[in-house]
């Protein structure tokens, strides 16, 4: 996969740009669905990335692009990864990603 450019709202992946939430699971590309986690959105200011979520669990390394930052991961989420031994990279524009 070639990541082209990506910008507020927008990502370009092999030459296909998308103005949406994405989720890559094994070379497949598809919308994220935030439903099951918008019940914690008042709780955090905007929808987090929730245990409630398709997460692609069968990976030896998740990564998470919060944007501007804005994009919160819960704690579940965190502690899954840790219980599934799974590296957890959470990453933002010019910045590096962390773990």
């Amino acid at each position: 996969m070639r990541f082209e450019n990506f910008s507020f709202g927008s990502i370009r992946i092999d030459g296909t740009t998308y103005e949406h939430d994405i989720v890559i699971d094994r070379g497949q590309v598809r919308k994220r669905k935030k439903k099951p986690s918008k019940e914690f959105r008042e709780a955090f200011g905007h929808t987090p990335i929730s245990p409630k979520e398709a997460i692609p669990w069968k990976c030896r390394r998740l990564v998470i692009g919060t944007g501007t930052g804005a994009l919160p991961v819960m704690d579940e989420v965190k502690q899954e990864a840790k219980r599934r031994k799974i590296k957890l990279l959470i990453c933002r524009p010019r910045r590096p990603c962390r773990n």
